[in-house]
């Protein structure tokens, strides 16, 4: 058999292949092809990346290891707690077992008892202390949730929750908040200043009665006064291209709700209100010659023709 001129040398060691080494033999009496060379440097190519491979496995594997013992000698010293307050709540308690073992969570409690009732053993389990896997390997994390960093309007307040508004103070839109939630996520603002002056218009539409007074009724009743497709000036038209910072969806309040923004933020000396009387959506019972106006000077609501001018003030819900 010819000797191969070609000979390769690896040092070893712990699986780790540290140095590669390709010599030739002193004999001439035979020759290597170059296709037969690449195949050998290939192959010690790929037991070099295997290795390598391998050993970042076991980092990764070690890694874990480390990260688990840590976590385990922080909840074996939480366990420790937690069983030292056990055994003091049962001193106070006089061995009453069962409320001892709702002052400590995670703990499983069982206790064995003699003939005469008397407790011999109590035995404490625990589910806190992580098993470390021979092998652990990636995992898909699914998403569960989504956070949004938000930043409130009219504060500087940046927060992973909900905003939080007070009366008074200014709204997502830049209204003035009339009315609050008892969370403070959720109430209603109306323009900072007077929209325009204009008359109620719909100038004898029968409304047959679905124009309503009461608190909650102004935006379905802006939105039946605009379903009539009244010809001319009116003071509910103005909510199809207000807005007010770039943001629109406004609508024209109810008579009661005009009330609850003049007895809300007048007191308080906010809204430049200046005494005036304001339009509401709600009409005079039915009557298709009148609508009511709601005078923030003297606090009641007046039957005033629909073709008189008066202040409009919006209202958005948020």
């Amino acid at each position: 058999m010819r000797q191969n001129p070609f000979q390769l040398h690896s040092l070893i060691h712990n699986n780790l292949l540290l140095a590669v080494a390709l010599t030739v033999a002193p004999s001439s009496a035979s020759a290597i092809s170059v296709e037969a060379l690449e195949k050998l440097i290939k192959e010690v190519k790929a037991s070099e990346v295997a290795t390598r491979e391998r050993s970042n496995l076991n980092t990764t594997l070690i890694n874990k290891a480390e990260n688990n013992i840590n976590l385990n000698k922080k909840n074996i010293k939480i366990n420790k707690q937690g069983i030292e307050v056990f055994r003091k709540t049962l001193d106070k308690s006089s061995g009453d077992i069962e409320t001892a073992q709702k002052t400590v969570q995670g703990l499983k409690v069982t206790h064995d008892s003699n003939n005469k009732g008397l407790i011999g053993q109590i035995t404490l389990y625990t589910d806190k202390v992580t098993k470390i896997k021979e092998t652990i390997l990636p995992e898909e994390v699914a998403a569960i949730g989504t956070l949004s960093l938000r930043r409130c309007a009219g504060t500087h307040q940046v927060t992973w929750n909900k905003c939080v508004y007070k009366l008074g103070g200014k709204g997502p839109k830049g209204g003035i908040i009339f009315k609050i939630g008892h969370q403070g996520n959720h109430g209603s603002e109306v323009t900072p200043e007077d929209v325009i002056t204009a008359p109620f218009g719909c100038l004898n539409v029968n409304f047959n009665g679905e124009l309503k007074e009461y608190i909650g009724s102004g935006k379905d009743n802006t939105d039946v006064i605009l379903n009539k497709k009244c010809t001319g000036s009116l003071a509910a038209g103005v909510t199809t291209s207000f807005k007010l910072k770039g943001q629109g969806g406004w609508y024209l309040p109810s008579v009661y709700e005009l009330r609850i923004i003049r007895n809300a933020l007048r007191t308080l000396g906010l809204g430049d209100f200046n005494n005036n009387e304001y339009w509401s959506s709600s009409d005079n019972g039915g009557n298709n010659v009148a609508a009511y106006t709601f005078d923030f000077e003297n606090n009641y609501k007046i039957a005033r023709e629909r073709s008189s001018l008066h202040s409009i003030r919006l209202v958005s819900d948020f």
